[in-house]
């Protein structure tokens, strides 16, 4: 797993078991997002929710290389009471 530099927001991405890529938040709002976008101008990642884009960090080499493969990741983060939410999001790479 490599870490996202300098954001609290998304903490981590790895490999799910089933091969997808998957985003790890620390915050549980963020795995409702209707899809991630990636900007190769900056390698900076925004979260769109409720139609409004949010920043959520800048995008490590690594893990730039893995986005250009994926057309739909997994979301998780902990969930406020126990045990975590894991939904599905779309990429966009622009």
């Amino acid at each position: 797993m490599a870490q996202v530099t300098n954001d609290s927001i998304l903490r981590e991405f790895s490999r799910h078991p089933s091969g997808q890529l998957c985003f790890h938040f620390s915050d549980p709002a963020y795995v409702r997002a209707d899809v991630i976008i990636y900007d190769s101008k900056d390698n900076s990642l925004h979260a769109v929710l409720e139609g409004a884009s949010h920043f959520i960090g800048y995008a490590d080499h690594d893990l730039v290389r893995n986005l250009h493969d994926e057309d739909e990741i997994i979301l998780v983060a902990p969930h406020h009471y126990s045990g975590t939410i894991k939904l599905h999001s779309r990429v966009s790479v622009s």
